[in-house]
């Protein structure tokens, strides 16, 4: 269920296995006090989890210095509009939707020259997310949008940051400056189709807006002839994100906190130590090693409205995302429409069952082939919990879900 496109190496085999129980501890872990499952429904002994991590990390701590800029992304990202809220018609995941932590990010979204104002010596954070309409071929017509939330040390940082980061992308792009109506501190541009007949390149219109201590950038894209359709995109953006983002608990710099240093949960709400480790430390640019909220998991799934409305009806609040990725619902019954929802979302989009792993015959798997190779998913529900496993390989699929289940069995059903 989470986007290929984003969390690079994933692909797609479903499984289910569903345990409940209350929990109690042993040496320092929670596990189910029983099990409701039949005699041999899961093999223990069968079991392959390969030479995958099968219990819970230790504990995580705080995080202090330059590693708050990553954290502080993630949860940010709780706080952007998935492209899907703005427009329903933007379901295609695309790159760059990730955490911003470095000019490197930002050159991704906005250019080289953009990102290399002085202004953005003093950027704290950020996130951005990009979509489009669904395409078959290069040649079909398509819209897209970014959507980009970036924090700055102060107000007067993000208005000259706003300023700098458009003149040099005017310059860069040889973009033409454009008013958009009542959007007064809105600073817009557009460029003009181009490409080729095979592989049309669409007009656009990118936008910064300094809001408080932030910078929104907006930008769109629509065929020839349907500009307006990208006003229509940045207008809505613009008149929703400030709202939301409004509601995000920034975590103070050091000098907002009278020179004290500051420190950030790295394990909110004590989910991420039950995710199989990742063993590139930096895998996704610091959007894994993650926990994020239903709209942050939105923004990396392949089916992003079904993510959001799938973990907000069940009280998913805080959801872990590293290797393999956890949910923890309010009940387990919660869970259960967790791990149900995506598996049917990953059947919809053209996944068929397959064979479950060993050991987890009850299991519940699907496999998909798309032209950039094959994609398997997993997904095992242990009382309140749903871990996920996504792999190319189905043999590593396999294996990580089998040591996602063992690490469930000792997680804590109590937690909050």
């Amino acid at each position: 269920m989470r986007s290929r496109v984003v969390l690079a190496g994933a692909a797609a085999v479903l499984i289910a296995t569903t345990v409940t129980g209350c929990a109690t501890s042993v040496d320092g872990q929670a596990t189910p006090a029983s099990q409701t499952l039949s005699p041999g429904e899961v093999d223990l002994a069968a079991l392959d989890p390969g030479s995958y991590q099968t219990t819970p990390s230790p504990a995580f701590g705080m995080a202090t210095g330059a590693q708050i800029v990553e954290y502080e992304g993630q949860r940010m990202a709780e706080f952007v509009y998935t492209p899907s809220e703005i427009d329903p018609e933007f379901t295609d995941v695309k790159n760059p939707t990730s955490i911003i932590r470095s000019r490197a990010n930002l050159t991704n979204v906005v250019g080289r020259d953009a990102a290399f104002v002085p202004a953005n010596d003093r950027l704290v954070a950020g996130f951005v997310t990009s979509a489009g309409t669904p395409q078959l071929r290069l040649s079909d017509p398509t819209r897209g949008m970014q959507l980009m939330v970036v924090r700055y040390t102060d107000s007067a940082t993000a208005a000259g940051a706003a300023r700098s980061m458009f003149d040099a992308m005017v310059r860069q792009n040889k973009s033409i400056p454009v008013p958009l109506a009542g959007l007064a501190t809105t600073l817009a541009a557009r460029t003009d189709a181009g490409g080729s007949a095979a592989v049309p390149i669409a007009p656009t219109l990118a936008t910064f807006t300094p809001f408080k201590d932030y910078v929104i950038y907006a930008w769109a894209s629509a065929p020839a002839g349907q500009e307006k359709r990208s006003e229509d995109t940045v207008r809505t953006v613009l008149t929703r994100e400030p709202g939301l983002l409004n509601g995000f608990p920034a975590t103070p710099t050091k000098a907002q906190n009278g020179g004290k240093p500051v420190e950030v949960a790295v394990d909110q709400d004590q989910i991420l130590l039950y995710a199989l480790p990742n063993k590139d430390a930096n895998a996704v640019n610091g959007s894994d090693r993650a926990v994020y909220g239903p709209r942050g998991m939105a923004h990396i799934a392949s089916s992003p409205s079904t993510m959001l409305s799938t973990l907000t009806a069940a009280q998913s609040t805080h959801n872990a995302v590293w290797d393999t990725t956890v949910y923890r619902a309010a009940t387990g019954t919660g869970a259960t429409s967790i791990m149900n929802d995506l598996v049917n979302a990953d059947v919809q989009n053209g996944a068929t069952k397959v064979d479950s792993p060993k050991g987890l015959p009850i299991a519940s798997c699907v496999s998909r082939d798309t032209d950039t190779g094959q994609e398997n998913s997993c997904f095992v529900t242990v009382g309140r919990y749903v871990g996920e496993a996504d792999d190319r390989d189905p043999t590593a699929v396999a294996q990580k879900i089998s040591a996602q289940y063992l690490i469930l069995t000792r997680a804590d059903q109590t937690a909050n």
